[in-house]
């Protein structure tokens, strides 16, 4: 079988792939028979733009909050393993908070699956910072880019796929400007 797997960055991915092809050896099978894919989304930025600017915002974003997502559903639910690190847990608490009012009590995940890897939620929009986007995402000018994706080529990946936000078709001509260098 083969492994798909959510891109951050490259390093954090490569990581996660050498822990799969040790699962896979101690399977009995030979990690360079199993196809790898890596997906994700982010925002290929002009030079200067900012992580936080209103297209990055709105193309990286949601993905980015959708870990939160996971983290605030985790008592409740199973979580898809994501972690955040110390400095950024304020944020978490903060979509922990607005989880808790969601409605109805029984069902929070009807409202928070709405838009979900979409667009942001208005109550989400403050969330969705520039440090945020630049460390749960793949993001940033179109040299790092390519120099992330070619390192998880090298690494082991066969494919890499980007999200396209709904309404947002242009990113796919950007995402194909990053993979035709």
């Amino acid at each position: 079988t083969g492994w798909i797997y959510g891109v951050r960055n490259a390093a954090q991915s490569i990581a996660q792939l050498r822990l799969m092809q040790q699962a896979w050896r101690e399977a009995g099978r030979d990690p360079s028979a199993l196809y790898a894919v890596v997906q994700g989304s982010g925002c290929l930025l002009a030079d200067g733009e900012p992580y936080d600017s209103p297209r990055a915002k709105t193309q990286a974003s949601p993905s980015a909050v959708m870990v939160m997502h996971d983290l605030a559903e985790a008592e409740e639910r199973r979580t898809l393993g994501y972690r955040f690190s110390d400095d950024l847990q304020p944020l978490c608490e903060a979509f922990k908070e607005i989880y808790a009012q969601y409605t109805p009590s029984h069902a929070k995940y009807l409202q928070v699956h709405r838009w979900h890897l979409m667009r942001l939620r208005p109550e989400e929009e403050p969330l969705a910072t520039a440090e945020l986007i630049k460390r749960l995402t793949l993001t940033g000018t179109k040299q790092y880019l390519r120099e992330e994706i070619r390192a998880l080529r090298d690494a082991g990946y066969a494919q890499f796929a980007a999200h396209i936000r709904y309404g947002h078709e242009i990113m796919v001509g950007e995402w194909a400007e990053v993979l035709a260098g």
